[in-house]
């Protein structure tokens, strides 16, 4: 899959499995209970570069017992790249992405130096990093951290895990087809999007979906 048929795919589950937030937690989200189709929707979103989070939502309404995933694209520059490379067709959802993004303030990037002295020296969350210079997202907060390169902390507080070697991840992803869920098994990799970071971190083309 290219960047092309990236965003074409994601601009089709967005049109139709797909919900914009304008008001709170401004974001774009696909939900669904097919793994299958949430691991292509997280493909997209690597080769695109948006900012993206993976949550297990409540079971299927349906009753069907399957439980919904949930892929949420969030941040204001996540959005514009949304709007600017995802050829959306409803015209309603296009104009809820530049409503979502008008309303976000213009606040500048803080110094880097601010956001090490809150965010690591003082613990403080993303979220509360973001309140204090003045925005509400913390999507903006993981901007900040990807764009001076400052490791992000897991949920219990530690720092994010370090990858594996790439010689390690190219033998079991490209020599030996090892399936995604025994790789990250096998590496402890907290998540499936934590795997296909390694993968984009070592330029390692994403296996071709059959």
């Amino acid at each position: 899959m290219n960047k092309v048929q990236a965003a074409a795919y994601l601009a089709g589950m967005i049109d139709g499995e797909g919900h914009i937030r304008v008001e709170r937690n401004r974001s774009a989200s696909v939900a669904n209970t097919d793994w299958d189709l949430i691991e292509a929707t997280v493909e997209c979103c690597e080769l695109l570069g948006l900012h993206y989070t993976v949550q297990r939502g409540s079971y299927d309404q349906r009753g069907n017992r399957k439980p919904v995933w949930e892929v949420r694209m969030a941040g204001k520059d996540t959005l514009l790249a949304i709007d600017r490379l995802v050829p959306l067709r409803s015209k309603r959802k296009r104009q809820a992405v530049k409503d979502a993004v008008a309303a976000y303030k213009q606040v500048p990037r803080p110094p880097r130096e601010w956001l090490v002295e809150k965010y690591e020296n003082e613990g403080l969350s993303l979220q509360q990093c973001a309140e204090a210079w003045g925005v509400k997202n913390s999507a903006s907060a993981h901007q900040w951290l990807k764009y001076y390169g400052i490791p992000a902390r897991t949920a219990g507080g530690s720092v994010r895990k370090p990858p594996p070697p790439e010689s390690v991840l190219r033998r079991m992803y490209v020599d030996e087809m090892q399936p995604v869920r025994s790789i990250v098994a096998e590496l402890g990799a907290h998540n499936e999007p934590m795997l296909y970071r390694w993968l984009r971190l070592y330029d390692i083309p994403l296996r071709t979906r059959k």
